[in-house]
């Protein structure tokens, strides 16, 4: 014999499993122990207490013999809402707390759902609301990672940066930071190329350095074979700074 009720609690019973306590509509608790719950292979859920007002989740009991009482849940009318649209051929999973997992048939799309105060998480896979096939993981900040035909793979913060790789295209926009090594081409480390007006600067520096090595009054005598007199200073501040450019100049990112 079957009958309808809704749930007290719900709890582990001494088997290891859930035992469901049932009370009965329009009139006090039926004093049933608890019935084993029954649910599909591989699935099951466990509803929120009833509350004060009398209010819990359906359940469907049935005895077998003297000693035993099965249940099944059914619909939670305190949780109705929390369920998403669903079109013809779809089906949810989703609890109490408004999380869901809803496979739409009609757009072929799977979407996860979780709700993060007044934000959410999620993830869809399948298509956008104008029909583009997409991959889509959004966080609640807003911060966002997603690919779609036109696109390639994006990748978004909460600000204004992002990184795309579309086609053969690495794009960054942004303010760019390394902390760690770096190499680029490959194998063979990737020469910097220095920038138009620090290539001028450090010219225009190291011609500076030459004048004033002209001009210094050489107390010190060089080697004869010297091709400018200076002193030991500033000869030595003069290959100082053409170091400095030929080390920029070949300058490497390359991993350590």
């Amino acid at each position: 014999m079957f009958d309808v009720g809704s749930v007290v609690t719900t709890d582990k019973d001494d088997y290891g499993w859930y035992g469901v306590r049932v009370g009965g509509y329009g009139g006090p608790d039926s004093g049933l122990g608890d019935a084993e719950l029954q649910t599909q292979f591989g699935f099951t859920s466990r509803p929120v207490d009833r509350g004060a007002d009398g209010i819990g989740c359906d359940v469907l009991y049935a005895h077998a013999g003297n000693s035993e009482t099965f249940a099944w849940f059914g619909r939670d009318a305190r949780y109705v809402e929390k369920c998403p649209p669903l079109s013809q051929g779809s089906s949810v999973h989703w609890n109490s707390a408004g999380a869901f997992h809803l496979l739409d048939a009609v757009d072929n799309t799977s979407m996860l759902y979780v709700p993060r105060g007044s934000s959410a998480h999620s993830v869809t896979v399948g298509q956008a609301s104008d029909g583009v096939d997409l991959i889509e993981f959004r966080h609640s900040s807003g911060a966002l990672l997603y690919c779609n035909p036109s696109e390639g793979w994006v990748m978004r913060g909460v600000g204004n940066a992002f990184t795309s790789i579309t086609g053969d295209a690495f794009n960054v926009n942004g303010n760019a930071t390394v902390t760690a090594s770096l190499t680029v081409g490959g194998v063979a480390a990737q020469a910097v190329t220095l920038s138009p007006a620090l290539t001028m600067y450090l010219s225009a520096l190291e011609a500076v350095l030459v004048a004033m090595g002209t001009q210094v009054d050489a107390k010190t005598p060089l080697p004869p074979a010297s091709p400018i007199p200076v002193s030991p200073v500033i000869a030595a501040f003069i290959l100082a700074g053409a170091a400095l450019k030929l080390a920029l100049k070949s300058a490497t990112l390359a991993a350590t």
